[in-house]
């Protein structure tokens, strides 16, 4: 009984400590609340809201992010949604054909992901989710690009960017609270702002839609009282691509009673020369009842992205190698959490190849700023 009252502590830490902003979990349930609800008086139920924003910024760009979300939760159902809405601002600056000019996009995201027990240790776990706008900054840099060269042609069309995702899994907690595995599967498609390119033809456009499915196995297991590690595999199809596989692993360690390590580790491949890594650590002490500090670190580099693209030139990425340090402050009280952190993020790029140099600027070194702020209320 020892090993697994531990091991709760350690799995609570796991879910409320170092998921990102706004996933703070609080189990308890306002026993008046029960008592007083009227319609529902027979049906125990826990509500949580969530809100965060976050800005992350470097000479010429801004980028930001927030949600809403909301969860409830009742066995044998937990239903949560988020809406985000995020916006980049770009100083848009061509190295060889363009001219200067501010790019200022949004994008909206809807996320609904579910839960429901099957049958004792088995559960059932999906999620559906859109987003409207831009995937990330580079790719609204990249479309500028083309608009600039090619947006007087007649057949040239303007982007949509958008796309839509499905997952649905099994979750098996084949040892009550020490051990679970789950197998996910899951489809999405993305239209994309496409390439373009003089060809024999007149202009000719890269494919706008691009579909992925995956295969993902994650397992949790509690291996000591204070220790539980988390391990993640994937298989990713996407069109036109070769298949991507990749591994991640997280250990979550008590090292004291206050005391709280969060080890992270990753790689991922794509033939026929991808290749990926990441490691990373954070350390996180409770300086009182409610308050906690945290350090942060990581490290990525990967080879750089596989060129597709048409034409005698690519937009694809070259190698990059970036890192990441910051500090984090968390106020967790019985039915809110309150968590601020800000870091400083380095992006380091490969020397850039003759058919990418039209990206250079794109493809720069930059140093970011990072600030995050996140909200939690359980009742």
């Amino acid at each position: 009984m020892k090993v697994k009252t531990l091991a709760l502590g350690v799995l609570g830490w796991l879910s409320v400590g170092w998921l990102p902003a706004g996933e703070f979990v609080d189990t308890d349930v306002d026993p008046v609340f029960e008592e007083e609800s009227g319609l529902f008086s027979s049906w125990s139920f826990r509500t949580r809201f969530d809100a965060e924003s976050s800005v992350l910024w470097a000479d010429g760009i801004v980028l930001s992010e927030h949600a809403l979300g909301g969860r409830i939760t009742s066995d044998p159902f937990d239903v949560g949604l988020t809406v985000g809405y995020s916006t980049f601002d770009l100083d848009y600056e061509p190295s060889i054909f363009g001219a200067d000019t501010t790019l200022t996009e949004d994008r909206t995201t809807y996320a609904l992901d579910g839960r429901v027990t099957l049958a004792s240790q088995w559960d059932l776990v999906g999620s559906v989710a859109y987003y409207d706008g831009f995937s990330d900054y580079r790719s609204l840099w990249i479309s500028e690009y083309y608009n600039q060269l090619f947006g007087g042609v007649p057949s040239f069309v303007d982007p949509a960017p958008k796309g839509v995702s499905y997952t649905l899994g099994l979750e098996w907690e084949y040892i009550p609270i020490m051990a679970k595995v789950r197998l996910t599967g899951g489809y999405g498609k993305d239209t994309i702002a496409p390439a373009y390119d003089i060809g024999e033809n007149g202009l000719e456009r890269s494919r706008p839609d691009l579909y992925t499915k995956l295969l993902q196995l994650q397992t949790e297991n509690v291996l000591s009282s204070r220790v539980v590690v988390q391990n993640t595999f994937q298989y990713t199809d996407t069109t036109n691509r070769e298949k991507r596989w990749t591994a991640q692993t997280g250990w979550n360690i008590a090292l004291a009673d206050a005391l709280y390590l969060r080890l992270l580790g990753g790689y991922a491949v794509e033939q026929p020369s991808f290749e990926a890594y990441h490691i990373g650590g954070t350390l996180e002490y409770q300086v009182a009842d409610e308050w906690f500090v945290r350090v942060n670190a990581r490290y990525y580099e990967d080879t750089g992205e596989i060129e597709n693209s048409l034409g005698g030139f690519t937009s694809s990425a070259p190698g990059l190698e970036s890192f990441e340090f910051g500090a984090g402050l968390r106020w967790q009280g019985v039915h809110s959490a309150l968590n601020l952190y800000a870091g400083y993020y380095q992006t380091n790029y490969d020397a850039l190849a003759e058919d990418n140099l039209f990206l250079q600027n794109l493809y720069a070194d930059r140093r970011w700023g990072l600030v995050q702020l996140s909200y939690t209320y359980s009742f």
